[in-house]
């Protein structure tokens, strides 16, 4: 098995609990880890035949301008969800930081991980 992965993915959304935060979007970052066989693409030296890692930034920052979510869970949910069946990738690990969260704090957030098919 191998890994593809996009770290520090910076993107702006509406997410949040509060009044104030479905008012304006905030900074959220992601780290993306996908599982997959690099095996067909490796032969054939063809970008079709593996997970193209920029198609999957660019489904993951639609995402965030499309939607709103109320937490980070459900937010990481959903990219993990559409990791999953759009790329067909065998799993998925998605760390989300949101660095405006609390005051006192760098950074606050979660990991989620994932498998196809459970």
């Amino acid at each position: 098995m191998n890994t593809i992965y996009i770290h520090g993915l910076q993107l702006q959304t509406i997410i949040g609990i509060y009044d104030w935060e479905q008012a304006a979007k905030q900074p959220i970052i992601l780290d993306i880890d996908i599982g997959t066989s690099f095996q067909k693409a490796i032969q054939s030296d063809d970008i079709n035949h593996c997970i193209n890692y920029a198609d999957v930034a660019k489904r993951v920052i639609a995402i965030a301008d499309k939607h709103q979510f109320k937490l980070v869970e459900s937010f990481a949910e959903y990219i993990a969800d559409t990791i999953l069946s759009e790329y067909q990738a065998d799993w998925v690990r998605i760390k989300l930081d949101k660095p405006q969260a609390i005051a006192e704090a760098q950074s606050i957030g979660i990991i989620i991980e994932r498998k196809n098919g459970s």
